[in-house]
């Protein structure tokens, strides 16, 4: 976001900047803000069958090589802009149709850029073995907390 370190898509980074600057705060100010009221309102939700993970135990299992199967419910333009490495893109509005291509044999994790849309998609799934989870805060504090994403600019 131009002088700032977080670095988001084209127009999320504009209307970010706009906002952060009719509330009078920094662009981070402004995300950071945004995180910590999702992470309130995560921890009042409970998702059935589904289990929430923080940035910090997601790198260290990755790091790990923890064999995962990451599916990130973004819109197509979304995942192109941002995405974990080894991730899949299956918008969370297409899941039910792709359901049979998901592999049962490895745990299961649903990512997006903030974490709701992720959240909304496990409890969707119910029941499967082995476990599901989602990404507190999304790929947004994914990188807010200094971690890489991938993206088609590059």
């Amino acid at each position: 976001m131009g002088n700032y370190s977080v670095n988001l898509p084209g127009n999320l980074e504009h209307r970010t900047i706009a906002l952060a600057k009719r509330r009078g705060v920094t662009p981070e100010d402004l995300l950071t803000t945004a995180a910590a009221a999702y992470t309130t309102l995560s921890d009042s939700l409970v998702i059935p069958h589904a289990t929430i993970m923080s940035v910090n135990t997601l790198a260290q299992r990755l790091d790990a090589g923890w064999p995962v199967h990451i599916v990130d419910v973004d819109e197509p333009s979304e995942f192109r802009q941002m995405r974990l490495p080894q991730s899949v893109n299956v918008p969370v509005f297409e899941l039910w149709s792709h359901m049979t291509e998901i592999p049962q044999t490895r745990d299961l994790l649903f990512v997006c850029k903030a974490g709701i849309r992720s959240m909304f998609a496990a409890g969707l799934l119910g029941a499967r073995p082995p476990q599901v989870f989602y990404l507190e805060g999304g790929l947004l504090q994914w990188q807010i907390e200094g971690h890489a994403l991938e993206s088609d600019r590059q």
